[in-house]
């Protein structure tokens, strides 16, 4: 009987062992998809709020991570403009906030699934993703590249279809860019994406910077109110920026003797025209096939906006105008706003995060519409600030891979964001509602135009970008249907390589 209970009992402790260690192969869910604490909550019917439905979460893994590494190509630079920064923690960069918050995102994917991130930087990183891919080398889970380069690695055959990867990666999840999804997207195939896991996505995003007293000095109406009624337009912005610009003292080799109503470079000026809501390349609803859409009036109309906003030389200073500077736009443009010689930025956000250096208060507005009736502010992404996250076809393990992206995502959102958010936005200590709800705005209008990655209508991009008066207006109307032609011989082309079409 003793001997009976002794066998007994080392059965109970047995099954107890493997009760106990069979809970540790499954790691717990992803972090959950809450509303992040930057976004304002939703608001019904409103097309500027953020969605805050709970999608449903991805199911749990059956095996344990422990000891995996996930590592993230990234360029061989750490500046406020490549992906360095989004990475891996850098003991050289110290206690800076992003850094900081990306230190304890990666940690907890380390303390809750055993994986380690990893950052592996080059120099070149287009031409060793290409020669990995050939060699059938791993070198990384994933890469955060430019737009444009991703363009390259598409045609190539090297990116996999992030739709098709593993449920694990939670595609229809608030933490990443659903804009970006629905618009970047080519014969509902996925091949990068945007998110909370990134800063550099929302640094290559356009928007205009305001001097907060210029606006109280000279009486003016709060550009946040205008935001809130519907009416930050083009015309308000030149009527503003006109109601501080004397030009009366001007001295033509002094940049710095007056104050401007706008600064602003060339590149703004396709950002500008996208700012009325308008775009080139469009889809079909039902295929997901791009085509060249039509200019309509609307979109010469905006042109003449962006003509009116850029090139007038009584009001705007354009960086490419001022001689004998210097140092690009941190010694002109920028330099005059700092030191609040311009009521109005206008630029990417990378600038942005660089001018709170200094110690100039300013707030940050989403591109102007063309007129109040336009549905909603609309923001451009540049294809060469911004980048965005694929996962190679050499990656070794998609559900591992496709997990940990979730859950790096899910957890950046209060991480790395919140510091995102503090670093565009916080004034001697001080982080305002109303500037949280400007940015708010200014990122979930983002347009994503896919001519931007594959340059199909490059050449129409530029003569909208040099449209400085209505001849040139008109010039682009008498050779639409040449440009046509080609941009759809070149879209044409692209599906049939990709067996889309």
């Amino acid at each position: 009987m003793k001997r009976t209970t002794k066998i007994l009992a080392l059965v109970l402790a047995l099954v107890m062992l493997l009760g106990t260690l069979a809970a540790c192969v499954v790691p717990e869910d992803p972090p959950k998809d809450t509303t992040p604490s930057t976004k304002a909550p939703s608001t019904g019917d409103d097309p500027n709020a953020t969605e805050t439905t709970k999608p449903d979460e991805p199911p749990t893994p059956t095996k344990m991570y422990d000891g995996e590494t996930y590592t993230i190509l990234g360029k061989d630079e750490y500046s406020n403009t490549t992906p360095a920064r989004d990475i891996i923690y850098l003991e050289s960069e110290g206690n800076s906030s992003i850094n900081l918050a990306v230190r304890d995102r990666n940690n907890y994917i380390y303390d809750t699934y055993g994986v380690t991130i990893e950052g592996r930087f080059v120099d070149q990183m287009l031409n060793d993703e290409i020669h990995a891919a050939d060699a059938g080398l791993s070198i990384c889970e994933a890469m955060t590249e430019g737009f444009t380069n991703y363009s390259t690695l598409i045609d190539y055959g090297y990116l996999m279809d992030l739709k098709t990867i593993s449920p694990y990666l939670n595609l229809s999840s608030s933490v990443w860019s659903q804009e970006c999804i629905k618009n970047m997207s080519v014969a509902n195939r996925l091949y990068f994406v945007a998110g909370d896991i990134m800063i550099t996505d929302k640094m290559g995003c356009w928007s205009v910077a305001f001097n907060r007293d210029l606006i109280k000095n000279n009486n003016l109406e709060n550009p946040y109110d205008l935001v809130d009624s519907g009416n930050w337009t083009y015309d308000k912005m030149y009527e503003l920026g006109l109601g501080v610009c004397d030009k009366s003292s001007y001295d033509p080799d002094d940049y710095f003797n007056i104050t401007w109503g706008i600064a602003t470079d060339s590149s703004s000026n396709y950002m500008v025209w996208q700012g009325c809501g308008v775009t080139l390349i469009q889809k079909d609803p039902t295929t997901d096939l791009p085509y060249l859409g039509p200019l309509t009036e609307g979109s010469y109309d905006a042109m003449m906006q962006t003509a009116r906003i850029q090139f007038n030389t009584e009001i705007t200073i354009m960086q490419d105008n001022m001689k004998g500077i210097t140092g690009g736009n941190f010694e002109g443009v920028i330099k005059l706003f700092q030191i609040g010689h311009a009521l109005f930025k206008i630029g990417s956000m990378s600038v942005v995060e660089w001018m709170r250096e200094y110690d100039s208060d300013f707030g940050v507005l989403p591109m102007p519409k063309s007129d109040p009736a336009q549905e909603k502010y609309y923001s451009s992404q540049s294809s060469t600030f911004a980048y965005a996250l694929a996962i190679p076809i050499y990656c070794r393990d998609t559900e591992m891979t496709a997990f940990i992206t979730q859950a790096l995502c899910e957890a950046s959102t209060d991480t790395l964001l919140n510091a995102y958010y503090d670093k565009t936005l916080v004034y001697k200590g001080l982080r305002r509602v109303e500037d949280v709800k400007m940015l708010n705005l200014v990122f979930e209008g983002r347009i994503f135009d896919l001519s931007m990655v594959f340059g199909w209508a490059q050449p129409l991009m530029s003569q909208i970008a040099a449209a400085k008066n209505e001849s040139k207006v008109k010039s682009i109307k008498s050779k639409y249907d040449s440009y046509k032609k080609n941009i759809d011989k070149a879209i044409n082309d692209f599906l049939v390589k990709h067996e889309m079409a």
